[in-house]
């Protein structure tokens, strides 16, 4: 088994983190992941409505304005002046909140119908408070009817009449109008027609962004920020983090850099809640502004007792992120959520361990109390919260098996609403903790083959992954994955590639076309391997039988182990030599005698353990059995054959059922028979016709399927080259179906008798 693998996905949950898998809390995913920003006490953040009046109403949809009949008086032009002056406080006091709200709208389409009539009329804050109402209607895509084709002009002209009048917006309705907005549509133009038309309109086309309102809002706001208060500098940073846009200026600044520069002048002023928004917001469209984090570090130490669960949840999520390093900002963090730990919600409980497990911050208190609080609610836990709260633990090597066997029961309660991330990442957690779940493990494969098509290239191979790391064999899954892997192949990284060969080899689960078409991505890309994906990919093609040898797979892996060299370690360095000796393809410029690669051997020798010094045995034994010329010591050379001869073997309930039958057929078999001069032990060593004959009993470990394991056919072709022995295999399959056992033996050891000069191995 090549140990290498499992030990290149233990940081392998860490980037999923910075790429796709275990989401870190998303404002258009969990719409309660981030506090929305309390509003001050400005009358530009109130909202203010629009009167309700139906399509067909023949009244004119005018703002309230009084009439008064008036008597002549001395001084008529006064008393004139006088009531024109109310007429128009009549007018502005109906945009601000004094006549039926916006609230009385409850479908979208009489708010927009509504709004279209008098857009001419709408001043900066009725339009900040339609926006608001037409996100709160289109909260729900299902219980609206947008989707209709008439009420897109009348949204095109509102969005037309919002941009007229960009100029004419205070700071806290330009921030009210984002934030609306962004809650409006989700990251990317997938979902219903509405949603891509109202991202078009809102972010622009991707073709020329700088169609959306959302830069021309922001051409207004960076001129404004000196002006914004921190609460409007924390919302409008929120809005656009939301749908993941991060204005660009001609100057080569962008609008979070401008806003990091004024939070900083005003940092002492935030609150708690405006300080963790803020550093999510950056987090969360990664812009990494490091003196804004120090400062926000050194300003929060000093006031997190003010910070509630959701403010400390926020704040260790944005840090960890940003690759921000602050070990004593965590660790008041830590004694902070302790001490608050019964005021912790699922989502704070799932985004502080998954905080901390990213920044590599391992606090057993926090831990400890995070599973207890984990486990008493449970039951309130969604679908990712549950992964990421598993993958935190298995990251932080917390393991704790009441948390996880809690989690696990849960999580097959609610795995109709897990999508495929959670999916992935939920039984990656399992296996790299090392916690056994068969159950969890059959009802995720259920699942994930019914949605394996939205499966990404990192879930498929992290769930490949997981389940061979965890011996939870499901050909049905795997087979479906691998067809599911061929259509994106071209999108899979690196990683991606050596994970999931990795694990169909260690399953012995062979796929002709996987394998064939994953070597000719690694010939095409091979510079994009790490010394490490390198030895899991020679390993996992030496391991399984998947057809005849790739020779261009290994002549090209020569270049790539060769340029390596420097970087490798020794258990890289023998996983090399196993599978060489395994395909059995000489490359003599890796392994001539005055190589870089035989030159790290011998100076690597003490770092060997027992493992790699039988592989390098192996190996030793093919180079033999080639002729060639070694630069070894003699000493080290015995040092791999004890390493070898110093395993025990192990005999099967099998094994010993085929011995008793060799017996009864009157021959005096020699059990577990050790080779002197290769070091291999034979199940058996019987004599036939004054001749030796090796009996190898071959139980279902030793293939795949019915095809040999690379070591079962590298020991068959040593031991037939080294020690001339010719052995007979007794395969299980065959075995099983003979109905006279005997007769059987009988068979295949006249079989050997018969004399086969190319010393095939006899099955």
């Amino acid at each position: 088994m090549n140990r290498h693998a499992a030990s290149d996905n233990k940081h392998n949950y860490r980037r999923i983190t910075n790429e796709i898998e275990p989401s870190p809390p998303q404002a258009h995913m969990k719409r309660k992941m981030i506090s929305t920003p309390s509003q001050t006490p400005d009358n530009a953040l109130d909202e203010t409505y629009l009167r309700a009046v139906s399509k067909d109403d023949s009244t004119h949809f005018e703002p309230p304005m009084k009439i008064h009949r008036f008597e002549e008086r001395d001084d008529e032009a006064a008393t004139i002046a006088f009531h024109v002056k109310e007429a128009r406080d009549s007018r502005r006091n109906w945009y601000n909140n004094r006549s039926p709200t916006m609230k009385s709208y409850k479908t979208i389409e009489r708010l927009i119908l509504g709004a279209f009539e008098n857009r001419a009329e709408l001043v900066s804050s009725s339009l900040a408070a339609f926006w608001t109402r037409a996100a709160c209607l289109l909260e729900d895509e299902n219980k609206t009817s947008l989707h209709t084709m008439h009420l897109q002009t009348e949204l095109y002209h509102l969005f037309n009449r919002t941009k007229d009048t960009l100029e004419e917006f205070g700071s806290n309705n330009l921030s009210q109008t984002l934030t609306a907005m962004a809650k409006m549509v989700k990251r990317g133009r997938k979902g219903s027609h509405y949603q891509m038309m109202l991202y078009d309109l809102i972010v622009g086309n991707g073709v020329d962004s700088k169609d959306g309102i959302f830069l021309k809002i922001s051409d207004v706001a960076v001129h404004r920020l000196e002006r914004y208060d921190p609460q409007a500098l924390s919302t409008t940073a929120i809005a656009y983090a939301r749908i993941g846009v991060v204005p660009k200026f001609s100057d080569g600044s962008n609008l979070f850099h401008s806003i990091a520069k004024q939070a900083m002048k005003r940092m002492q002023q935030f609150n708690a809640q405006g300080i963790s928004t803020l550093v999510w917001a950056f987090a969360t469209v990664k812009v990494s502004d490091r003196h804004l984090f120090k400062m926000v570090a050194e300003v929060a130490m000093v006031t997190l007792g003010h910070f509630n669960p959701q403010n400390l949840s926020n704040t260790a999520w944005a840090f960890a992120k940003a690759n921000h390093r602050s070990p004593e900002l965590f660790k008041l963090i830590a004694n902070a959520s302790v001490r608050h730990m019964s005021e912790y919600n699922s989502q704070n409980v799932a985004n502080t361990l998954w905080a901390f497990a990213h920044a590599g911050e391992y606090n057993k208190n926090l831990f400890e109390a995070s599973a207890k609080r984990a486990i008493f609610i449970i039951s309130e836990f969604k679908p990712q919260e549950l992964a990421n709260t598993a993958c935190a633990f298995a990251s932080a090597k917390a393991s704790n098996h009441t948390l996880f066997n809690t989690i696990g029961e849960e999580a097959i309660k609610k795995l109709g609403s897990f999508i495929p991330q959670n999916l992935s990442n939920i039984v990656w957690a399992y296996a790299t903790a090392g916690v056994a779940h068969p159950r969890l493990f059959d009802k995720v494969a259920e699942e994930a083959m019914l949605c394996l098509s939205e499966f990404v290239p990192q879930e498929l191979a992290n769930a490949a992954w997981a389940y061979a790391t965890a011996k939870e064999v499901e050909p049905k899954l795997f087979h479906m994955i691998a067809e599911e892997a061929l259509t994106k192949l071209e999108n899979f990284e690196a990683q991606h590639l050596s994970n999931i060969v990795w694990a169909f080899a260690t399953l012995k689960l062979p796929h002709k076309r996987l394998f064939e078409s994953v070597a000719h991505a690694v010939v095409v890309r091979s510079k994009e391997f790490s010394p490490q994906q390198i030895s899991n990919l020679i390993w996992s093609y030496a391991y399984i039988p998947v057809g005849s040898v790739n020779t261009l797979l290994y002549s090209q892996l020569e270049s790539m182990v060769i340029e390596s060299i420097e970087d490798c370690d020794s258990q890289f360095l023998a996983n090399i030599c196993w599978s060489y000796a395994v395909a059995n393809v000489d490359v003599p410029f890796l392994f001539s005698t005055k190589s870089h690669f035989i030159h790290a051997i011998v100076s690597r020798q003490n770092e060997f353990n027992l493992e790699a010094l039988c592989q390098i045995h192996q190996w030793i034994l093919w180079r033999k059995e080639l002729k060639a010329d070694l630069s070894l010591s003699s000493s080290f050379q015995q040092l791999c054959y004890e390493a070898y001869i110093a395993r025990e073997p192990s005999p099967s309930a099998f094994q010993d059922y085929v011995m008793t039958e060799l017996k009864a057929i009157g021959l005096e078999p020699k059990e577990e028979y050790r080779l002197p001069d290769c070091g291999y032990v034979l199940d058996a060593l019987v004599e036939v016709h004054g001749e030796n004959v090796g009996i190898e009993v071959d139980g279902p470990c030793h293939f795949a399927g019915q095809a040999p394991l690379g070591k079962m056919t590298l020991k068959r072709r040593q031991v037939l080259k080294i020690e001339q022995v010719r052995v007979v295999s007794v395969p299980y399959w065959e075995w099983d179906e003979s109905a006279d056992k005997q007769e059987y033996l009988r068979f295949k050891l006249d079989m050997a008798d018969v004399g086969l000069d190319d010393c095939r191995w006899i099955l």
